[in-house]
């Protein structure tokens, strides 16, 4: 709860808005003067943590004549000390207005880069997107946290729309990225971070993956500068490729573990084709216990829990609590649920990195090599003690001991 005791601290101090000054002006200024209103947007550069690893991105304003200098930031709150509220979909999120010289001190302990775009909106413009960011924070940590369909850039471009009403945004041809899902968009942005990509990719369910216009997109920050700088506004260029270095990278992105998830997977996958052979029921076990505790998790999230995007989730086909609960007929099952299985891996192999991240495929062949081991051997275990030899000698004229009948 650190940061977010910082940023309500920090909101008491900039209390003072720009509505509550607004009313009289000193002699010589002019409110229609460009720069009167000052409006920029902060991004801010992927940090070391699950919340941080796609950056960051905000709303900075100022205005030199009554001494505001403010970041206006969605902020959630914190994730690691409530993972099971989290999880549950009980978070909440809400706009926090910062004076940027604090708000840049969090940064600096992280050792981030922060850089600023200054905006090219008309002064009116501007001064009634200080208006709507002011309604924002005086609504308070009331929104539902979804990192998904309310992250930080969709919301600063949500606020920015809202601020040029009635007159619209008119954005650039999508670049081709815009046109991937979402899912393969936030896959992409933390490409550098495998773990975390792999927990991603198991959160997030079917919702992400289909149906979205690719303006609906725009959910990284460098999405959102690239849409800006190629949106216009009454004509006029919202966002130059100029910007300011507020803050350089002190600290680099850490390396990725040695131990990558494709690279579990893969042990999982050997685990299995040595159980295979070896026939430890241990090892049984201990398959059977993983599988249904990933089930019971991806049953949570799908039906109990309030977590956005997780109304589906294609991992419920291998990872599901019915073999468990069904263990007692295993022989009855185990091979037609191995082809189910197969036909999963097949069926999301042709669009894998679409779907699902690649390593849950090599989790879910270890799968059908385990209830083959499975259906297997419960069919040897029903042949009768000597058929396999009588068989033998049968179709071969031979005895077991070597010698022609």
């Amino acid at each position: 709860m650190r940061r977010i005791a910082v940023l309500l601290f920090a909101c008491t101090l900039a209390a003072a808005t720009f509505a509550a000054e607004g009313a009289a002006l000193p002699d010589g200024v002019d409110r229609n003067s460009p720069d009167f209103v000052k409006a920029s947007l902060v991004v801010m550069s992927p940090g070391n943590e699950i919340f941080s690893c796609a950056g960051h991105v905000c709303l900075r304003l100022e205005c030199p004549t009554f001494k505001l200098d403010n970041c206006f930031s969605y902020e959630s709150e914190e994730v690691q000390s409530r993972v099971l509220a989290f999880l549950a979909g009980k978070l909440k999120m809400g706009m926090f207005c910062v004076p940027t010289d604090k708000f840049l001190n969090l940064y600096r302990d992280e050792g981030r880069e922060v850089r600023q775009y200054r905006l090219d909106l008309p002064p009116v413009v501007k001064q009634r997107l200080w208006k709507v960011m002011d309604d924002k924070v005086a609504e308070g940590i009331a929104l539902p946290y979804d990192y998904v369909h309310r992250g930080c850039a969709w919301s600063v471009l949500g606020c920015l729309r809202e601020a040029t009403k009635p007159v619209e945004i008119v954005a650039a041809p999508s670049p081709e990225k815009l046109k991937k899902s979402r899912r393969e968009i936030l896959a992409g942005a933390v490409a550098d971070y495998p773990w975390f990509r792999f927990a991603h990719q198991a959160l997030i369910g079917a919702d992400v993956d289909f149906g979205e216009r690719p303006a609906d997109k725009v959910i990284l920050p460098t999405d959102l500068v690239a849409f800006l700088q190629g949106a216009c506004l009454a004509g006029r260029p919202i966002l130059s490729s100029e910007h300011e270095i507020l803050l350089p990278k002190a600290v680099a992105i850490e390396p990725a573990s040695w131990c990558s998830p494709f690279a579990a997977a893969f042990l999982l996958l050997a685990l299995a084709g040595v159980n295979f052979f070896l026939k430890s029921s241990c090892l049984d076990w201990a398959f059977l216990l993983l599988q249904t505790a990933a089930g019971a998790f991806f049953v949570y999230l799908v039906v109990f829990s309030d977590l956005p995007a997780t109304n589906w989730n294609w991992l419920l086909v291998p990872f599901n609590p019915l073999p468990f609960l069904l263990w007692k007929w295993r022989r009855r099952w185990a091979l037609v649920f191995a082809a189910v299985l197969l036909v999963w891996v097949m069926g999301m192999e042709i669009q894998a990195h679409q779907l699902t991240d690649p390593a849950f495929l090599i989790i879910g062949l270890a799968y059908v090599v385990f209830y083959s081991k499975i259906a297997f051997a419960n069919r040897w275990q029903t042949i009768p003690a000597g058929a396999l030899s009588t068989g033998f000698s049968e179709l071969t004229g031979f005895s077991e001991s070597g010698g022609e009948r």
